[in-house]
């Protein structure tokens, strides 16, 4: 190879997913995102959240199989418009993944937290909706796979 060849492949290196990830404005937000604060979900400081790992990129500490990314994409299309972009992953045992959604109340403060684990054959094993008052508490719980309501 010339040294003219060299120089032509070195000017179109293109940046990593984690590099454009770094970049883009989900990064920049995932700190403001209370269900991250304090580290409570592993990765969420290192973009494990929505990020590479969600989407399908690489990612620290959450890499869905194309099963479970099948059944995350349903839920991110079944959960409410508000909570789009407030979408948490976690590693579970077992190589299971768990997906969060947060959705704001109507009343100030109040909030929906919508939950799907999904075990490694990409099979929900648990969804459920935890509803929060303005000051954090659970008023109940539904189970949305079995429909249970859990004051």
């Amino acid at each position: 190879m010339s040294n003219v060849e060299v120089a032509k492949e070195s000017e179109f290196i293109l940046p990593t997913y984690e590099e454009l990830w770094e970049s883009s404005e989900l990064y920049a937000a995932r700190d403001a995102n209370p269900l991250c604060s304090g580290g409570i979900y592993a990765g969420c400081a290192s973009g494990a959240g929505v990020g590479p790992a969600f989407y399908g990129g690489i990612g620290n500490s959450v890499k869905p199989n194309p099963a479970q990314m099948k059944n995350i994409n349903r839920f991110q299309k079944k959960i409410p418009a508000n909570a789009k972009e407030n979408i948490q992953t976690h590693q579970l045992p077992n190589d299971g993944v768990a997906v969060q959604a947060t959705s704001p109340g109507k009343v100030s403060g109040s909030k929906a937290v919508y939950e799907k684990q999904i075990d490694a054959a990409g099979k929900t094993t648990q969804y459920t909706k935890t509803t929060y008052d303005p000051q954090g508490n659970i008023v109940h719980v539904k189970d949305k796979l079995n429909g249970g309501v859990f004051p």
